[in-house]
């Protein structure tokens, strides 16, 4: 799962996307904040003895982390939305990614990944709903030990502040 979440989720992030030709979004500079979910079918199960050694409550809180939303903030420069969007914390994945379309309201695109645990494939859409909220899909279809999982990741993205505070530039 946290193979999986991490390659989803490096999809959408932080609104920045590789393309020669790209037109960047129409957003504002400055803070963003950004939640994320992923629905996912096909997951393998937790093995029942695993289960049985939990209380109810870790059982609650496990089931709870992996259906909810992640928050997280970033800065973005204009510049941001200009660069390429980095795979590099990652070594053993290797993801080519093709915008399909792009404009400043909103871009596709395609993403393949190879890795050796895995394989997965996705298409997606981001849409700039005005220079201060941002929205995104993907749909991705990962093949690993032989099992299919579909995730579906959605992203709502809010401009908060021309000031970054103490959040670090992408």
């Amino acid at each position: 799962m946290k193979t999986l979440t991490f390659s989803v989720l490096l999809l959408l992030a932080p609104l920045a996307f590789c393309a020669d030709d790209l037109t960047p979004l129409e957003a504002k500079p400055g803070l963003w904040e950004s939640t994320v979910t992923i629905q996912t079918t096909g997951m393998p199960t937790l093995p029942p003895e695993a289960l049985a050694r939990m209380s109810p409550e870790q059982r609650a809180r496990i089931e709870a982390t992996m259906n909810a939303p992640h928050t997280s903030q970033s800065c973005m420069t204009a510049d941001s939305f200009k660069k390429p969007l980095a795979f590099g914390d990652n070594p053993n994945a290797t993801c080519k990614r093709t915008i399909t379309t792009s404009g400043a309201g909103g871009m596709d695109f395609h993403v393949e990944c190879d890795n050796p645990r895995f394989k997965s494939t996705g298409d997606g859409h981001v849409q700039a709903l005005s220079p201060e909220s941002i929205k995104g899909e993907t749909t991705m279809n990962t093949i690993m030990q032989g099992r299919t999982i579909t995730s579906k990741v959605t992203i709502n993205s809010r401009w908060l502040s021309s000031d970054c505070g103490n959040v670090k530039p992408k």
